[in-house]
């Protein structure tokens, strides 16, 4: 298998950051694009590990969320990205020898019902964000909810089915391969190129090391940048798997192809119109209550 730049750096997604602040769920869409309707496939029929992030206790709603299925679900050209992904890492041993160990991919999160991405955006996350910082006004908790979930309708990214929250665990233990994320749910380091902009200011006149990053020796934040650097370009690059994703710009974990997001950027990237073409799915593995 030929072997890539692994290593290459983030660039700066600052004006990606802009175009998705300004919207993307007006960006066209192909409904006789053949990809429209493409089929949903289970990711552990793929070699894919990895539990729906709502359907277990997690540091958004702390308990699941009623309804949803632990099965994560994506479109099958998606689940084909992920398997030759996986692939590549088990094959080049520089993965291994820069992060410490054997790794793969971990989902978190792939196809997202509409009912469950409403229930997020309109109830809980403003819940959520209130509790946090009771001193912010209405104004700044819809703004700061807005930025973390996507609106509850057709044209938000997870309901397409081509999209993923994901990162990198090590193979023998399952442990997450650190990667700087910060937990604040208004902290830059969620920000896929955060560590980059730290990286190329270490040692500046006037720069100040992030509070969360001064306890980091040198290795531990090499490895971080490396970790993301590594997920950002295994998931960029076309030649595995087929499929080019792309980062969201404010979710260093969130990587898509065929929602509205990822057109958008895409557009940005490829100075030219990319249209999205994966519409909105019904989740195969959602479990009714029943009444």
């Amino acid at each position: 298998m030929e072997k890539i730049d692994i290593f290459r750096a983030i660039p700066d997604y600052s004006a990606q950051r802009e175009l998705k602040i300004g919207g993307y769920t007006d960006h066209p869409i192909d409904e006789t694009d053949p990809r429209y309707d493409e089929e949903l496939v289970p990711i552990s029929e793929y070699g894919i590990i990895g539990k729906s992030y709502y359907s277990q206790p997690n540091r958004v709603t702390g308990e699941p969320v009623p309804g949803v299925s632990p099965d994560i679900y994506v479109r099958m050209s998606v689940a084909d990205k992920l398997k030759a992904i996986n692939q590549y890492l088990r094959a080049d041993e520089r993965v291994s020898d820069v992060l410490g160990g054997a790794t793969q991919l971990h989902v978190r999160d792939g196809l997202r019902s509409l009912d469950l991405q409403r229930y997020l955006r309109d109830e809980f996350m403003p819940q959520h964000v209130r509790n946090m910082h009771p001193e912010w006004s209405e104004g700044q908790i819809q703004e700061e909810s807005a930025r973390k979930i996507a609106p509850g309708n057709p044209s938000a990214p997870h309901p397409s089915g081509g999209v993923v929250d994901l990162n990198l665990v090590y193979t023998d233990s399952g442990e997450n391969v650190f990667n700087g994320q910060g937990k604040d749910i208004a902290n830059n380091a969620v920000n896929p190129d955060y560590l980059e902009t730290v990286y190329q200011n270490l040692g500046k006149e006037g720069f100040e090391l992030p509070e969360a990053l001064e306890v980091l020796s040198a290795e531990k934040f090499q490895r971080a940048l490396l970790a993301r650097r590594v997920l950002f370009n295994l998931m960029k690059d076309d030649t595995i798997g087929g499929v080019s994703m792309v980062v969201n710009p404010v979710e260093t974990w969130h990587y898509g192809d065929g929602d509205r997001l990822s057109a958008l950027v895409k557009s940005y990237e490829q100075g030219e119109l990319v249209m999205a073409h994966f519409g909105p799915a019904s989740d195969p593995g959602i479990k009714r209550s029943q009444s």
